[in-house]
């Protein structure tokens, strides 16, 4: 190692010194004496082809992981832009069985081109196929930080959370999906797709949340979580959506006239009274908010649904004749 360190300062471009390098990485067993060779190798190899073109080697034919993770993050050094450095890291991420070092060398990727598709595709080839939540997480991260309008990564972080089992990785993918998704429609409609296709509860509930955070006044996040409310046989999941339209539906019709369909439609008390204070919230001033309110009164078999409505009537309405 001292030898090969040595003809690295005398002749930093001497083709043997970069090969007697990368033989020190193949064939040593000390940890500390590989990395030592690969960080030469970075330091010498500046757009050096013979140092890309070793290194990619190292990259498909070892069976030592930690040697392939310090190939990738060497390749990213010496020449970021290379399309066989981009090539070599995507090796990484399809072939090693490492889930630490698929994770660094995508992570590599990332710093090195953001823009190439290669590099997007690479990271989205992670959260299709790591079993490990983590890293599945981190990609997802890199992803948005590469490109917020992407549809890929936008595609990237739905599969996150429709096919993550742990709640925090979804909860992070759901939050990175909220902070590209404001006035994103590809984003929204991602979400939106959430909703009807998971049988999972708690993911339905994520990205009925992330939508309340970026769908303010949206039409088409108001017409599908109306939906919702109308198709799905969960009470808990509907009264999650109603109470979302009394946040994001302000002085919107079509959350108004859909909150008032619910109100005259529904066989369930709870549900009515839910759809009634998310009414009172939406457009205080509003006749159909209003009428709404007083059909509870009239109709309900509820003395504590119609108590609420009268209260809510009282607040938005005071000097209304039916209270």
């Amino acid at each position: 190692m001292l030898a090969a360190e040595s003809l690295g300062v005398i002749d930093p471009g001497n083709p043997q010194v970069i090969g007697g390098l990368v033989q020190v990485t193949q064939n040593t067993q000390d940890e500390y004496t590989r990395r030592r060779a690969m960080k030469r190798i970075e330091k010498i190899g500046q757009g050096n082809l013979q140092a890309i073109a070793e290194l990619i080697q190292v990259i498909q034919n070892t069976q030592h992981e930690n040697t392939r993770m310090l190939a990738a993050e060497s390749l990213g050094v010496i020449d970021p832009g290379n399309p066989q450095v981009i090539g070599g890291l995507v090796q990484v991420i399809q072939n090693t069985q490492d889930e630490y070092t698929r994770m660094l060398a995508a992570e590599s990727l990332r710093k090195i081109d953001p823009g190439n598709p290669q590099v997007i595709g690479g990271l989205v080839q992670v959260i299709q196929n790591t079993q490990d939540e983590y890293t599945r997480m981190l990609a997802a991260e890199s992803l948005r930080k590469i490109d917020p309008r992407n549809p890929q990564v936008i595609g990237g972080l739905v599969q996150v959370i429709q096919n993550t089992q742990d709640k925090n990785t979804r909860r992070l993918a759901a939050k990175s999906l909220e902070k590209i998704g404001v006035k994103n429609p590809q984003a929204i409609a991602a979400l939106l797709q959430v909703i009807p296709n998971t049988q999972n509860q708690y993911t339905r509930l994520q990205a009925i949340e992330s939508l309340e955070k970026i769908g303010q006044g949206n039409p088409q996040v108001i017409a599908a979580l109306l939906q919702v409310v109308q198709n799905t046989q969960d009470g808990y999941i509907r009264m999650r959506v109603l109470a979302s339209l009394g946040k994001i539906g302000q002085r919107n019709p079509q959350a108004i006239a859909g909150l008032v369909q619910v109100i005259e439609t529904t066989q369930d008390e709870y549900t009515r009274r839910v759809a009634a204070e998310s009414l009172g919230k939406i457009d205080p001033g509003n006749l159909q908010a209003i009428a709404g309110l007083v059909q509870v009164i009239q109709n309900t078999q509820d003395e504590n649904t119609r108590m609420q409505a009268a209260e809510i009537l009282r607040k938005i309405d005071p000097e209304n004749p039916n209270l």
